[in-house]
């Protein structure tokens, strides 16, 4: 599947290879943060702190249903996975988080390190780069770390092990 997000009219939906058209599209909140992964699509609202992992197949129909987010925090930052699990950045729970795909619920995977934040997963596992004082911290959460010397390093794109 294709995402199309219209950051101009706040609005994202799914493409329609075959026909080469957006057949449904759902209003978004202004700033947010659209990501597929596997089926499962993510939407997130970095000033209101919504998260919302939807399925990929029907997640964009209409309007987003406030009752089918969680809380993450403002300021936070999603990144999905190959398999569809989403992983955040929260910066008012000052954690990691991981969510198992649609409708899953946060858990605390780790504590948000300091610095400018950016996220990605390879396979399974979330990938953090944290930069800071001219220096950049990579982590694999639940793995190693290894501290570089560039100030601020550019992660892939999710992908797999």
């Amino acid at each position: 599947a294709v995402v199309a997000h219209d950051q101009q009219s706040d609005s994202a939906g799914l493409i329609d290879a075959a026909v080469q058209r957006v057949p449904a599209q759902a209003a978004v909140p202004p700033g947010a943060s659209v990501a597929l992964g596997a089926s499962t699509l993510s939407v997130l609202d970095p000033v209101g702190g919504a998260l919302w992992a939807l399925p990929a197949e029907s997640g964009l129909e209409g309007e987003l249903d406030a009752a089918q987010s969680v809380e993450v925090g403002r300021d936070a930052l999603a990144v999905v996975s190959t398999e569809g699990t989403v992983f955040v950045a929260s910066a008012d729970q000052s954690a990691l988080l991981k969510l198992s795909g649609v409708g899953g619920q946060p858990e605390t995977i780790g504590e948000l390190p300091g610095g400018e934040i950016s996220l990605t997963a390879v396979g399974e596992r979330l990938v953090v780069a944290a930069s800071s004082g001219g220096s950049t911290l990579i982590t694999v959460v639940g793995g190693g770390s290894v501290e570089l010397t560039e100030p601020f390093v550019r992660l892939q794109q999710p992908g797999p092990d």
